[in-house]
């Protein structure tokens, strides 16, 4: 078979309805029945009409010469605003050989970038004076009347909140969650949907229900409301072209009007309420049977000043349905559901009973000791607020119920108001996550390690919710630490996850800071509306957190390639670490004018201002931690040895974009650093580094901080802090994802594979066989006297699965966008035989290997697959396989095996 073009993107969409870009980026996977064929040239065609003979072309790129299938920008004449476009492309193989054109995609554009042409009002309820705060649910309605057949219709739509629309009573939303989480005062994204189908000939009428979302619902721990205004509004345009070529606009105006229906109350987190005595029907919403409610005159809003931005990734939808396992009484006659497994987003249930019964539904992830559920350990200071849908019953056969505008982190349900126990077959979960792509895949001879994976998967779809969340249950923030130290799994683990990325990015770099500090969370929920909170202002400093604006777009060029994002955040990544520098020089803290400090070396010292530290070691509470930092003992070795690894990142970022002066300039500045941070912390020699902690050797190693006799000494004292530790782990929240490659990397294989197969707290395995289906936030997850403690749905201790992938199975890349990849499994311990299978940008890769001992001989058998991504270059290290005690001649074989097959493709 020619090397073929698969899976094209634009905008790494598949088929995208509506981008806003006017230069937008073309990418593809390849196909091959042979691995060893190279791509070393393409050519892309544009055109706006489908592809023949005498198609005329308004852009042909021509044969560029390139082996890389991603990244490549359109240049040809101006793109218009809400226009399809198909294109294609043909790829030359190594020998010069070209295949056909590949199967025709298509792309449609929204609103350019800098096109004035979306024009509509945002529309609101008037003011109503209450003596509490608003927290209706708005619905909004049009009738709209088309004189003839239909050829095309586009909805270009969005919110102050989150909304679903409806055209002749059909919700054309579905149950995607939109618009995204952003700086709402900054930006807000709308989106494109094709209607063609669901409108008709004649009287229509549109319909849109509008709730609190992000914009006015709870955010954060301690739940703020109203962070970026307290109205809600909607705005949507409605083109249509009809078979006579007439084209007809209609968009939210004056003519719109607005009521009250059986959706009551409804928060993204707190839950819903529903009244199904209220008609749902569009021509009578708000007609109960003890009171008419007109449909009023809307309001226009006076034009926010945030920006319209097109969607840049996929949106949050449910993704699979769970089973209820098991109803029944709890001990205080209260109906309790598991799921048996802990996820995000919410039930689809019936529910029976009289007219204006109450039903309760609570969730939680955890039961009390009592058998209970248990709400209490939500909030780590004071009695949680509980995840709470209410419904009131119509009195009909049954109703059916699942919230709209409101989803929960949970496993078990608890169903108060329902006389009769609700049976399997009444209710399931729908599990809820941004559109992620395909999950990797990992298997290996424990079970508790498939287990610990499965874990992390569900804490990533549970948390990879329009924004990186912490926890889908107690605050749902952005938090920049936990992406940073998740970022390197997050990549391996889902194949679309880089736009979902991108996005994130574009948040940060929108609410960075004009000195450099970046907020705790990304959207931060601060805005002109609600001002900026105290917490953002004392913690917008911290390093390992504010790290991730260089980090993450740097492992996104290391992993994907990604020179864009490396372009398109330098200014952000600039900001920090400049922000970082002149902390150092311009700060000192009581201990450096207590005890004085060499001038070559304080300038690069950073003790100064609030940091999170090695947050949450084992046997720590957070709260001494943020006291010691702030005000007793600011701990400089963490922060300066963060000044010198993004210093270094950065410069590298900078020679590769051309940045010529800035590269010379922070590879000079992460020099200076590093140095000073040995003279300051590195004591006998590398043998006792900072507060002599696990994780000061961890990062000292990581961040390449050590000569050579040096690190050789930090990694024999890493080695006996294990040992004393009876082989737990003592790291906190930057490092413990680092502890185990560290150890392998230095050969400590046997250290590390008791500390990965450790299974009393603190370790990995300890939740696991306590049954967790989930991370948990801490290691022990439950008090002594068995109450649950802090929440059981974090994804930041989960990141030793990305070396489960890398490491184990041995899956790796060499050089940036695995142009060159490297086969290394990693054994040791009991582990008998591990497999897994990852997309990266050229297709998918696979590696499985397996230890047999049988009698007196030991053979290993391994086996991989590279297809269809032909690009690459491999290369497979066996020094893993170099700890087998039965000798050097079954590697050997098994090696020049391995080698005979790839050459012989």
């Amino acid at each position: 078979m020619a090397l073929q073009a698969m899976n094209l993107r634009v905008n790494l969409l598949s088929e995208p309805l509506g981008i806003d870009s006017p230069e937008p980026e073309f990418s593809w996977q390849l196909l091959s029945d042979r691995s060893s064929v190279l791509q070393s040239a393409y050519e892309i065609q544009v055109s706006s009409e489908q592809f023949t003979a005498t198609t005329k072309l308004i852009w042909n790129s021509g044969v560029i010469i390139s082996a890389f299938p991603w990244s490549t920008q359109y240049t040809g004449s101006p793109l218009a605003s809400c226009s399809r476009y198909f294109w294609r492309v043909r790829l030359y193989d190594h020998s010069g050989n070209s295949g056909s054109w590949s199967q025709n995609s298509w792309f449609e554009t929204a609103f350019l970038i800098g096109s004035s042409e979306l024009s509509a009002h945002w529309v609101t309820r008037k003011p109503i004076p209450k003596q509490s705060e608003d927290r209706d649910v708005l619905y909004f309605r049009h009738k709209v009347d088309v004189p003839d057949k239909i050829l095309r219709a586009r909805l270009y739509a969005t919110s102050l909140g989150w909304y679903k629309f409806f055209i002749n009573g059909v919700n054309i939303v579905g149950r995607q969650q939109v618009p995204r989480w952003t700086p709402f005062h900054h930006s807000v994204e709308y989106q494109v949907y094709d209607v063609t189908i669901s409108m008709r000939e004649g009287h229509n009428i549109l319909g849109a229900i509008v709730a609190d979302g992000h914009f006015r619902g709870e955010n954060g721990g301690l739940g703020h409301r109203n962070c970026y205004g307290n109205q809600l509004a909607f705005f949507c345009l409605l083109v249509i072209e009809l078979q006579t070529g007439e084209h007809i606009s209609c968009s939210t105006d004056e003519s719109w009007t607005v009521s009250t229906g059986h959706i009551v109350r409804s928060d993204p987190k707190a839950g819903e309420v529903a009244d199904f005595t209220i008609s749902s029907d569009w021509e009578h919403v708000g007609d109960n049977a003890s009171k008419k409610r007109s449909w009023e005159a809307i309001e226009v809003l006076q034009q926010p000043t945030m920006n319209l931005i097109a969607e840049e990734t996929g949106r949050v939808d449910e993704i699979r349905r769970l089973p209820a396992k098991k109803s029944w009484w709890s001990s205080s006659g209260k109906n309790l559901i598991d799921f048996g497994q802990n996820f995000s987003g919410y039930v689809r249930i019936k529910l029976h009973g009289k007219r204006g019964d109450k039903a309760s539904l609570t969730y939680s992830e955890v039961l009390t000791p009592d058998g209970e559920l248990d709400i209490d350990y939500i909030e780590p200071v004071g009695k949680g607020q509980p995840q709470r849908d209410e419904v009131i019953l119509s009195g009909s056969d049954c109703d059916f119920f699942e919230p709209m505008f409101s989803t929960h982190g949970f496993r078990y349900l608890e169903i108060i108001g329902i006389e009769e126990l609700v049976p399997l077959s009444d209710v399931e979960g729908v599990v809820v996550s941004s559109q992620l792509g395909s999950i990797t895949e990992f298997k290996c001879s424990d079970s508790r390690l498939e287990r610990l994976y499965e874990n992390t998967v569900w804490s990533f779809l549970s948390n990879f919710t329009d924004t990186p969340t912490d926890c889908p249950t107690r605050e749902r923030s952005g938090w920049t630490g936990d992406l940073q130290i998740f970022s390197a799994t997050a990549v391996l683990m889902a194949s679309d996850v880089q736009s979902f990325l991108r996005r994130y990015l574009r948040n940060l770099s929108t609410e960075q800071w004009a000195d450099g500090r970046i907020p705790p969370f990304i959207p931060s929920g601060d805005s002109e509306f609600s001002g900026v909170s105290f917490l953002s202002k004392l913690t917008a400093s911290s390093v390992g957190w504010g790290d991730v604006s260089v980090l993450l777009p740097w492992l996104m060029y290391e992993h994907f390639g990604d020179t864009a994002i490396l372009e398109r955040q330098y200014t952000s990544m600039k900001l920090w670490v400049r922000f970082l520098e002149d902390t150092a020089k311009k700060n000192r803290s009581w201990t450096r004018w207590l005890w004085g400090c060499s001038k070559d070396i304080e300038q690069y010292i950073v003790d100064t201002r609030f940091h999170w530290g090695e947050w949450l070691r084992p046997g720590e509470t957070g709260l001494l931690p943020m006291l010691g930092n702030l005000f007793l003992w600011p701990n400089a070795a963490v922060p300066t040895a963060y000044l010198a690894e993004s210093s270094r990142i950065l410069s590298k970022a900078a020679e590769l974009l051309g940045y010529i002066e800035d590269a010379r300039y922070f590879k000079d500045l992460a020099l200076s650093a590093r140095a000073a941070w040995g003279t300051a912390f590195v004591r006998e020699g590398g043998s006792r580094i900072g507060y002599d902690k696990q994780d000061d050797y961890v990062r000292a190693i990581k961040f390449g901080m050590l000569s050579e006799r040096e690190k050789q000494a930090a990694v024999d004292r890493l080695v006996e802090l294990v040992e004393k530790a009876n082989h737990h782990l003592g790291t906190g929240f930057l490092s413990t994802g680092d502890l185990v490659p560290i150890l392998c990397e230095a050969g400590r294989v046997d250290t590390a594979f008791s500390l990965l197969l450790q299974n009393s707290s603190p370790s990995w395995l300890h939740a696991v066989e306590r049954g967790a289906t989930t991370i948990w936030e801490s290691w022990e997850g439950y008090t002594p006297d068995g109450k649950a403690s802090l929440s059981h749905n974090h994804y930041a201790l989960g990141a030793i699965s990305g070396w489960l992938i890398s490491g184990l199975v041995g899956l790796r890349a060499e050089t940036s966008g695995w142009r060159h990849i490297l086969i290394a499994p990693q054994t040791g311990g009991s582990i008998a035989h591990a497999q897994g299978a990852i997309e990266i940008p050229f297709g998918k890769l696979a590696c499985s290997w397996r230890h047999e001992t049988g009698g007196s001989t030991t053979q290993w058998k391994m086996s991989r697959q590279v297809q269809p991504h032909a690009q690459m270059v491999r290369h497979v290290d066996w020094s893993g396989f170099g700890l087998v005690k039965t000798g050097a001649p079954d590697v050997e074989c098994l090696r020049r095996q391995f080698l005979r097959d790839i050459t012989e493709e």
